[in-house]
C-alpha cells in the first residue's frame, strides 16, 4: 500500500458540540489588524504558542476543523488542566467513534505575545501519531472557531496570518473575490470539476471545503456525486492519517479542477470512499476537500468569517505542475531528532520495489549525503523530481547495509484499478 504525500487531514466532527464562545475580539486588541507569524513545515501552517501560559507547543492552523485541538492527554494531565466533560469524536472514515475531553477558558501566548483564553478538545488518545508520520514536532490544531468572526489572511509571501476586523478589512490590489459558505466555521466553495474520462464541456459543481490542514492537493467522496468518476490509471493505498487510522483509498488525475478562474488540468487528486449510509444521513456535508498544497499556490488567501467571502492573489507560479512521488516509497521519520528516516510501504511494481527495498528498511544515505542532513520533507521531495532521474540510496536492514539505485518514472503509467 501507498501514500504519495506525507499526511492528510485531522478531520474532527464533534457529536456533542462545545458550548459558543464570543466573538475573537480580544485577538485584535482594539486594533483593525494585528499579524501572527508562522512557519511553513512539510505543508503546514505552524503556530508556536505558550500553552497554558508557559508550555511551548506547536499547533497547525487548519481551516478545516472547527476547534482547536491537543493530540495527546498526557499533556494536559501533567498540567492538571480539569476536564468539563467527555465527548465522543468521529474518525476519519466518519463512523469510528472514539472519545476526547473538553476543557474551558485555557489561555494561549500567541507568537505575537498577544494572550487569549480559548475551549479546547483533548483527544483521550494520541490517535494520530502526527509527529512520527509527518516528521515534524505538532501537539495540536487550531481551528476556525479560534478566529470567530473575523478576517483570516493567509500571507504565505510573509509566512505570517494577518487577522482584520470585517468591516475594515480592503482586499489586496491584485486579488480576487469569491462567494463562500462558513459552516461550523469551516469554509466551503464550489468547484468545477471534470473527471479523467470526460469532455472538458462536461463541468460539474462540486462542494469543496478549503483545509490548511491537509497537505494535499484535492480529495473527492467517491459515493458524494454522480459526477465524480474514477480515473481508469490509478495508484492503490494509504492516502493518509486521520482520527481512528489509515485513510485508504486512490490517487489518480482529475481532467480539471478549479475554482473560479483558477483551475488545474490533470491535476493529482485523492479518492476516498464514503459509506452510502452516511452520505443518506446527511453525516457528510461536503464532496471533498481543497488541500494545502492547492492553497499555498497563492501569495495571500482571505477567508472573512462574517461576510462569506474568500479572497486570492495567486502566485506567478501558480499553474505549474504539482510534483508527487516517483519512487514507491512512504517514509515514515522517527528518533527524538525526527532524523531517521524509515520505509514505512513500498508499491508493488514501483521502482523502489523492484529495486529490493521493502517495508522497515532505514535510509542511511542518499546518494553520497547521510539522510541525517535531510528533512522527513526533503527526501521526499527529491523522490519526486522528474521521470528518468537516477536515485541511490544506502539502506539498512537489520545489520546489514546495502546500496540500492533506481530509475523515478510515472507510477501512473502501469498501474490500473
Amino acid at each position: 500500500m501507498h501514500r504519495i504525500f506525507i499526511i492528510l487531514a485531522i478531520h474532527l466532527t464533534c457529536i456533542s458540540i462545545i458550548s459558543s464562545q464570543m466573538l475573537a475580539s480580544d485577538l485584535m486588541q482594539q486594533k483593525d489588524k494585528v499579524t501572527i507569524p508562522f512557519s511553513y513545515k512539510n505543508g503546514f501552517i505552524v503556530l508556536d504558542v505558550k500553552f497554558n501560559d508557559f508550555m511551548p507547543m506547536s499547533f497547525i492552523f487548519d481551516t478545516g476543523a472547527e476547534h482547536t485541538l491537543i493530540f495527546d492527554k498526557a499533556t494536559t494531565d501533567i498540567l492538571g488542566i480539569p476536564y468539563d466533560r467527555q465527548i465522543k469524536i468521529l474518525g476519519s472514515d466518519l463512523s469510528i467513534e472514539m472519545y476526547a475531553q473538553i476543557s474551558r477558558s485555557i489561555p494561549f501566548i500567541l507568537p505575537n505575545g498577544t494572550r487569549v483564553k480559548r475551549d479546547i478538545v483533548v483527544l483521550d488518545e494520541d490517535y494520530l501519531n502526527l509527529s512520527t508520520i509527518n516528521g515534524i514536532n505538532v501537539d495540536g490544531l487550531i481551528g476556525g472557531e479560534f478566529f470567530k468572526g473575523l478576517v483570516v489572511q493567509i500571507n504565505f509571501a510573509k509566512s505570517r496570518l494577518e487577522l482584520y476586523n470585517p468591516d475594515k478589512y480592503k482586499a489586496c490590489k491584485h486579488c480576487t473575490t469569491h462567494d463562500i459558505e462558513i459552516i461550523e466555521h469551516k469554509p466551503y466553495v464550489l468547484a468545477d470539476y471534470v473527471s479523467s474520462s470526460q469532455n472538458e464541456s462536461d463541468t460539474s459543481q462540486l462542494k469543496l471545503l478549503l483545509d490548511s490542514g491537509a497537505a494535499i492537493t484535492f480529495l473527492l467522496f467517491m459515493e458524494s456525486d454522480s459526477s465524480i468518476v474514477i480515473p481508469e490509471t490509478t495508484i492503490p493505498g494509504s492516502l493518509g492519517k486521520g482520527l481512528g487510522g489509515d485513510i485508504l483509498g486512490l490517487v489518480g488525475k482529475s481532467r480539471f479542477i478549479g475554482v473560479d478562474d483558477y483551475g488545474f488540468q490533470e491535476v493529482i487528486t485523492y479518492f476516498q470512499s464514503v459509506d452510502s449510509a452516511i452520505i443518506a444521513d446527511n453525516a457528510i456535508d461536503r464532496n471533498g476537500i481543497i488541500g494545502n498544497t492547492v492553497i499555498s499556490r497563492y501569495n495571500k488567501v482571505a477567508i472573512d468569517y462574517t461576510y462569506q467571502k474568500l479572497y486570492l492573489e495567486p502566485k506567478k507560479n501558480f499553474n505549474k505542475e504539482f510534483e508527487y512521488d516517483k519512487s514507491g516509497i512512504n517514509l515514515i521519520a522517527l528518533g527524538p531528532k525526527l532524523d531517521q528516516h524509515y520505509v514505512n510501504s513500498v508499491l508493488i511494481n514501483s521502482p523502489a520495489y523492484e529495486a529490493g527495498i521493502r517495508p522497515g528498511d532505514l535510509l542511511l544515505k542518499y546518494g553520497w549525503w547521510s539522510t541525517k542532513w535531510f528533512t522527513h520533507s526533503g527526501i521526499t521531495k527529491r523522490l519526486s523530481k522528474k521521470e528518468g532521474k537516477k536515485i541511490n540510496l544506502t539502506i539498512k536492514r537489520g545489520d546489514q547495509k546495502m546500496k540500492k539505485s533506481f530509475i523515478l518514472r510515472d507510477l501512473f503509467l502501469n498501474n490500473k484499478t
